[in-house]
């Protein structure tokens, strides 16, 4: 037969298990700060698209438990989605997607480096963790209801914020107000514009034998780093005279220059270099002058290809001051003669063009 018997626990025993009990809730007290960070740092899933050189995820979410310490929330999983793209100006810009159950929020982030990015990024994150929880819905519509701002982190990384609830099944989208238009430092470039060249004032020498003086305007449209312009160019009357023993014999001459050209920019933002290729129609007509001589107006038109360079200078977003230099070879050499008289003018086979003036960006 076996015999079971109930011992009573003595005061000793008491005091000895109430010892016990204090010191473990004293070190779960301890443990649950960490306890508590590291849940909520790993309840963030984070994908991290950046370029080689950036850090990584880990570096984010490293950054986030050095942030938040003991006093992170855990909140609701959040899942985020950072990709970073380096910009032209030689900085780096983060478009960071947050989603909290049926929250969205979207962040646009521009900093100098990576480094910067990952602080941002952690902070943002840090942020959301808990404003983003739905149990708490009324914080996070209040985050991630608002439409454009701009403010600068201890990192010195601009952030712009976008955000919208989405929409939970069985209920109507929310009504937001219309996001302000961005303004225009925020706007990306534009890869194509409108040009006009006007005014236009151009010295040539050549073809004629002497200088001329002309006027013109261009029109045309620009995309990336190319220029593409039609261009018209009237030059003032010049007169050429031959003497024989008797008289004077000569003609007065009219030209019109029609132009399409080709640039293409390769240094230079503010103050701008391109290269340009171009082919020119020339018209002439010639009337002669003298006694005897019939006032008929013969003309001529001819081809000519050449290369030029131009200079801008950017004064404002719209205008742009300009430089430019030209050189010809005519496909054709017509000559000019009078009647009974000669020769009284030979087209050079080349000329070269100096214009200055005006470009207005439309």
């Amino acid at each position: 037969m076996w015999t079971t018997s109930r011992s009573v626990p003595t005061s000793d025993d008491v005091v000895t298990m109430l010892r016990v009990l204090r010191a473990m809730l004293f070190v779960s007290g301890l443990a649950w700060p960490a306890v508590s960070t590291a849940q909520g740092a790993e309840s963030i899933q984070l994908t991290w698209d950046a370029p080689e050189g950036c850090s990584s995820s880990a570096a984010v979410l490293a950054r986030v438990r050095q942030i938040a310490g003991a006093s992170l929330a855990v909140g609701a999983p959040l899942q985020a989605e950072a990709t970073i793209t380096p910009q032209g100006d030689g900085q780096f810009r983060m478009r960071l997607v947050m989603r909290s159950g049926t929250l969205v929020a979207t962040r646009s982030i521009d900093a100098k480096s990576c480094t910067d990015l990952v602080g941002a990024a952690a902070v943002a994150l840090t942020v959301a963790q808990s404003s983003m929880d739905p149990v708490n819905e009324n914080v996070a519509n209040t985050h991630t209801n608002a439409n454009t701002n701009t403010n600068t982190n201890t990192n010195g990384a601009t952030e712009r914020t976008t955000g919208q609830p989405s929409a939970r099944p069985g209920q109507p989208s929310p009504t937001l107000d219309p996001p302000s238009e961005p303004s225009h430092a925020e706007r990306p470039p534009r890869r194509w514009a409108g040009l006009l060249q006007l005014p236009l004032a151009s010295l040539g020498v050549g073809p004629l034998s002497e200088p001329s003086l002309g006027l013109g305007l261009a029109a045309g449209a620009s995309f990336d780093r190319w220029r593409f312009l039609a261009e018209g160019k009237l030059w003032a009357s010049k007169s050429v005279t031959k003497r024989d023993l008797l008289d004077d014999y000569g003609a007065d001459l009219s030209r019109l220059t029609l132009s399409l050209r080709g640039c293409r920019s390769v240094w230079g933002s503010r103050f701008e270099i391109s290269p340009c290729v171009l082919l020119s129609l020339q018209h002439l007509a010639a009337r002669g002058t003298g006694p005897h001589i019939l006032p008929r107006s013969p003309e001529a038109t001819w081809l000519a290809t050449g290369i030029g360079v131009q200079a801008r200078l950017s004064l404002a977003p719209w205008f742009t001051l300009l430089l430019g230099v030209d050189g010809e070879i005519q496909l054709s050499r017509p000559q000019i003669e009078i009647e009974g008289v000669g020769s009284v003018e030979r087209l050079a086979p080349a000329a070269a063009t100096v214009t200055v003036g005006s470009e207005w960006i439309l």
